[in-house]
């Protein structure tokens, strides 16, 4: 007699929450490649419709003041976006530099206090909004808008001082409503750290 094949198990639902986090760290793994090899503001590719996805704080890990990293998969509003591990680069703010191997240096304290302020107001929000047309920079990173509580969460940043608003050198990004949202949050003084943009550019380690 054949012996009989041992039949499969059913998969453990801790599974589920092993592979979550083992994409998340991967995805923390190559942010430092991703934020080493280009300045933010590279040309987007996928140009897709505007999807929206509905977040709660635990879905996200804030890496710094103008990227996170989705621990959640979710439908939108064009369909399901899976998005564990997801990189996701805010539009229209650029936030200082934290230290990082490739660069001499940091933007501190602001590096830290924009993350703070990004963290704090979602761990606040009533509403948590993803909104992107599935567009993605040269490093891989999803671009788009968190939505907290209805606000760019690029224009708390700018109000408080914590970001420079990049709609006047890169434009809208197909998002209007959010686009001057951000512009009207501007402050017209001058801010106590050095553009990132610039900062990066002479602060690479050679």
């Amino acid at each position: 007699m054949r012996p009989r094949s041992p039949s499969p198990r059913a998969p453990r639902p801790r599974r589920r929450w092993l592979r979550t986090a083992l994409a998340l760290a991967g995805a923390v793994g190559w942010v430092a490649v991703a934020l080493e090899e280009g300045e933010r503001g590279a040309s987007p590719t996928r140009v897709g419709p505007p999807r929206r996805l509905l977040l709660r704080a635990t879905d996200l890990v804030v890496l710094d003041g103008d990227t996170v990293a989705l621990t959640a998969t979710g439908v939108t509003s064009g369909g399901r976006l899976r998005a564990p591990g997801r990189l996701v680069r805010l539009l229209g703010a650029d936030a200082p530099e934290s230290p990082a191997p490739w660069f001499v240096g940091d933007q501190e304290p602001w590096a830290s206090a924009a993350a703070r302020c990004l963290a704090e107001a979602l761990q606040a929000a009533r509403t948590i909004e993803l909104v992107t047309r599935q567009e993605v920079d040269a490093r891989g990173r999803l671009l788009g808008h968190l939505l907290v509580d209805g606000r760019p969460a690029g224009a708390l940043l700018v109000e408080q001082g914590l970001a420079v608003e990049t709609v006047s050198s890169w434009g809208d990004g197909g998002f209007p409503e959010e686009a001057r949202a951000i512009i009207r949050a501007r402050s017209r003084g001058s801010l106590p750290f050095e553009h990132p943009a610039a900062w990066r550019r002479s602060h690479r380690r050679q």
